[in-house]
């Protein structure tokens, strides 16, 4: 018998089948979440396709005391998975939800068949059903969203002695390319090998300066410090990054040591019926730890080498040009406009992903120098007196926004060991088209990591604290004025939140209708236009569903204003549902007409 349904629970249905993500720079198989792999998406973008404000606070700050490696990922409710490697007695995968309340952990570790510590530099790889994949010092694990484990599968089996810089997924198969080099894809449903593991004609990575002693005093197991430091500076095991999956064809991309010592490879390794095979070896510079991006358009990989950003051709492996930008060796992100960021030691650098020509440069040791005094030279034990700012975590990109952290210090000449000593920290909202600053917010650490956005606006930062500590513990704070001391570090993870809810859900609905209008710039992959306002339209459901109304306001009840917004949700829906489906301009022009009347009745 055919039913009719009411309007309101039609449109709930359109919503619930339609993901509010159909992000064309995802791959096959992983979920359509805003953060559902330490770089966002499969091509490791650091980008999230909606709008926000830069209107935020600081909500909540957990898993103190321990030094948090990766950004967490998140699933389409919101859910947090974060990685921790404190050690044995500790749980090292926590689940958290958007108010800040654990909802579950993994088992202790109590031994060698428990998640371990090694897992600190393996975040969470969330699939299309959202079961979560993460890797230890001896195993390859898989989680239901509950926390229940599926499968584990033990990794000096299939010959693998190491762990992976964060899995990949490769439509129904998982896995990833081991610190020793080895590729292996796992089937998602069963943990069963999928094909035979491919071994990398590499070897192993130079060798790098040993640790600092005072490095993550008390944050981090003390068994792993050595190794986690080798693998943070890209030295000494052959892969120390995350591969990219191409969105279209699903070749693998990583960066790993070449046959000696002075030459690093650039791998794309397709997935083929008969099993993994080498696509291309590109002879890149030795000592790259960076995760490769992909261009927006899939045709470009983006990498750091010795100071360089380069680009090679996706398909042939050709390199296609190469920059000196005297940047760090930390993972690039790619903006929407192929806009691809790079750290720059005191300086933030954008390069055009088609030329490699600097768009621009910005240094912010300006604005640090409005939170910190300038010192006196104490005897040359301080190179100058004027605090330095450097950027201190990848960069992550929405429409209108950059964000990072930066730095505030003071460069120090201790006895000739010149290092940085770090006295605060900043969260920093960014213009994108030149790097002028928009908003800062103090961290109570550094980070040294990336950015995770969450689905209603919401900021997820990981707290390395490695400068902290090694600026904390290593004796010679004594020596600085109190102001400027690096309090003793505590690591975890810290979330903030927007400050004006309505408003951030207002930013959204005229992100959508510039879209629509086809003023979205060159911020937008072709052709996605509608589909990019249609996902952002849905969040922006979301958000006003958050809205609540404990007054009155134009002489109208609570409970009027509610039932206002229902209608206003509603026909969101509606026109949420149409951008989806039509191409033609002038029917989005019709719908941006009909959005911008739905935004006039909320102001």
């Amino acid at each position: 018998m055919k039913r009719v349904l009411p309007l309101a629970v039609l449109v709930g249905l359109i919503a619930a089948e339609a993901s509010a993500f159909e992000n064309p720079r995802q791959a096959g198989g992983y979920l359509q979440s805003t953060w559902s792999t330490v770089h966002g998406d499969s091509s490791n973008s650091d980008h999230v396709p909606l709008a926000m404000t830069a209107n935020v606070r600081q909500h909540w700050h957990l898993l103190k005391g321990a030094g948090i490696w990766t950004p967490p990922a998140v699933d389409e409710n919101g859910t947090v998975f974060a990685v921790t490697g404190e050690g044995p007695g500790h749980s090292h995968l926590h689940a958290i939800s958007p108010d800040g309340q654990i909802l579950w952990q993994s088992a202790p570790q109590r031994s060698a068949a428990d998640l371990d510590s090694l897992a600190v530099f393996s975040a969470p790889v969330l699939d299309d059903e959202g079961d979560l994949y993460i890797g230890d010092g001896n195993q390859f694990w898989a989680f239901h969203p509950d926390g229940e484990v599926k499968w584990v599968v033990e990794l000096p089996e299939l010959g693998i002695h190491g762990g992976f810089v964060t899995g990949i997924i490769v439509n129904e198969h998982v896995g990833g390319v081991s610190i020793d080099g080895k590729v292996m894809l796992l089937h998602r449903s069963s943990g069963e090998l999928a094909m035979p593991v491919l071994e990398l004609p590499g070897g192993a990575g130079p060798l790098g300066p040993p640790i600092p002693d005072p490095l993550w005093k008390n944050l981090v197991d003390p068994t792993i410090r050595d190794q986690v430091w080798e693998i943070l500076r890209g030295h000494r095991y052959e892969i120390t990054n995350t591969p990219a999956v191409h969105p279209e064809t699903g070749r693998i991309y990583v960066i790993g040591a070449g046959d000696d010592e002075n030459e690093g490879h650039f791998y794309g390794i397709d997935v083929a019926d008969e099993g993994l095979k080498i696509a291309f070896i590109t002879n890149v510079p030795a000592g790259s730890g960076t995760s490769p991006g992909i261009s927006p358009g899939g045709e470009r990989l983006y990498a750091m080498a010795e100071g360089q950003a380069f680009a090679i051709d996706a398909d042939t492996g050709k390199q296609l040009w190469i920059e000196d930008v005297n940047g760090q060796d930390a993972s690039p992100s790619v903006g929407p406009d192929d806009a691809v960021y790079l750290l720059g030691g005191q300086r933030l650098v954008a390069v055009d992903g088609a030329t490699g020509k600097i768009k621009w440069q910005r240094d912010y040791s300006a604005f640090v120098g409005e939170h910190l005094p300038e010192l006196w030279t104490r005897f040359g034990l301080l190179e100058r007196g004027e605090p330095v700012g450097f950027i201190d975590s990848v960069a992550s990109v929405t429409p209108d926004l950059l964000w990072a952290t930066v730095l505030g210090g003071y460069a120090m000449n201790l006895f000739g060991r010149k290092f940085t000593h770090a006295s605060r920290t900043w969260l920093i909202a960014l213009k994108p088209e030149d790097g002028s600053l928009i908003a800062s917010y103090p961290l109570p650490d550094t980070s040294e990591g990336g950015i995770t956005v969450g689905p209603k606006g919401e900021l997820y930062l990981d707290m390395l604290a490695a400068i902290a500590s090694t600026s904390h513990h290593a004796g010679y704070q004594w020596i600085l004025p109190s102001e400027v001391r690096m309090p003793e570090p505590v690591g975890g993870l810290v979330a903030f939140e927007q400050a004006d809810l309505k408003a951030h859900c207002l930013v959204g609905l005229d992100w959508a209708e510039r879209l629509l209008k086809g003023k979205g710039g060159n911020t937008v992959e072709a052709g996605w236009e509608g589909k990019r306002a249609a996902g952002q339209l849905e969040i922006s459901q979301r958000c006003l569903e958050s809205l609540s109304f404990a007054g009155t306001e134009s002489g109208r009840s609570a409970v009027e204003q509610q039932e206002a917004l229902t209608r206003v949700r509603r026909e969101l829906g509606l026109i949420g549902s149409r951008a989806r489906d039509c191409t033609d301009p002038d029917c989005h022009e019709k719908l941006a007409d009909r959005l911008a009347k739905v935004v006039q009745s909320l102001k």
